[in-house]
């Protein structure tokens, strides 16, 4: 792999994140990349529902791979706040 990135921004009402990189990539269509012992992106996916966010994988072989989590801004505030007052 030669290079990988690392963004995070507001847009709009949603705090997002994506990872992504340049490296073998696999075809997420068919769901190979998503096989294997771990919680993995399907567990991600996963947690990302249960709070209300998106979460995508966007992957191609020989093409890299992207992953895109967006929490809406709201989710993000409480659950800080949560945290931090011992609400949660």
């Amino acid at each position: 792999m030669e290079q990988a990135s690392i963004t995070l921004r507001v847009r709009d009402r949603w705090l997002v994140l994506e990872i992504s990189d340049a490296g073998l990539g696999f075809d997420a269509r068919s769901g190979e990349g998503l096989r294997g012992t771990g919680a993995g992106l399907r567990g991600m996916r996963e947690r990302a529902s249960l709070i209300g966010a998106n979460f995508t994988v966007d992957s191609a072989v020989k093409g890299g791979t992207k992953i895109q989590l967006s929490v809406p801004v709201r989710t993000a505030v409480k659950t800080d706040l949560e945290e931090h007052d011992g609400l949660g």
